[in-house]
């Protein structure tokens, strides 16, 4: 019997952690990527409905691409690709801190997500394998944020490659899905250190579940949808299309 297989980059904590329970719940097979794969809770946990489908891969995103094999796409399809990695950064383009951090920076949002992309791709159409390919990018792709140049400009730069593959990868592998997700801020570990107060942010945990329903009910080739905060609530208003933006 056929167990879908859903493969989660950057499934070790936050969102992504959220986005592989569900999925392991569901009763998928799941990978979950990340330089904390095998010591992550997922992993350790004692919950046997929880990591009897569970396969952790270690990769750190933001490192030389070269160090690390890709997965291996070749010997097990995937159903679901969750593109959901990056790091907080936040300060003036100008400081020293973001300097530092720019080519760190793009190797983890950018360079080794492509370069793991296009070998997935490559593997699944060898296989003739369609998947559905979900990009969790950020409203802040497209709305200006003080002080997160580095980080807005590699959220565009996310969001506008899945919108290219929303149109490439199906024309290429008919039956492939592209959704690209652009959620507000969540109550996570993302934001830890940083003074910025998230009581009012939104909860991973329903995110995830507005993600996977989503993906269920997704019919057209590409699909963009906003998971967007209001003020005074915890509760998200969602919206689909693209965003003019700000």
């Amino acid at each position: 019997m056929h167990h879908p297989h859903a493969f989660v980059l950057g499934g070790t904590k936050g969102l992504g952690h959220e986005l592989a329970k569900k999925a392991l719940l569901d009763g998928k097979d799941v990978t979950i990527a990340g330089r904390d794969a095998r010591d992550c809770e997922l992993s350790t946990s004692t919950d046997t409905k929880l990591i009897e489908r569970l396969r952790p891969y270690t990769v750190d995103l933001a490192t030389s691409s070269q160090r690390y094999p890709f997965p291996p796409f070749a010997r097990t399809p995937v159903d679901f690709f969750f593109w959901n990695a990056g790091q907080r950064c936040k300060g003036a383009l100008e400081d020293e801190l973001r300097n530092t951090l720019i080519p760190a920076n793009v190797e983890m949002s950018i360079t080794r997500p492509v370069q793991i992309l296009n070998h997935l791709f490559r593997a699944q159409r060898e296989n003739r394998h369609p998947l559905h390919l979900i990009v969790v990018s950020s409203v802040t792709s497209w709305r200006i944020r003080s002080d997160e140049t580095l980080y807005g400009g590699m959220k565009a730069a996310q969001a506008q490659i899945a919108r290219n593959l929303g149109r490439e990868w199906p024309e290429g592998l008919p039956g492939t899905k592209v959704l690209l997700v652009n959620p507000g801020g969540m109550r996570t570990t993302f934001w830890e250190g940083s003074g910025i107060d998230t009581s009012q942010f939104l909860d991973q945990a329903l995110v995830a579940e507005i993600i996977w329903k989503a993906v269920s009910e997704q019919t057209e080739p590409f699909q963009e949808m906003q998971i967007l905060r209001q003020a005074g609530t915890t509760i998200p208003v969602i919206e689909y299309g693209a965003k003019k933006p700000e």
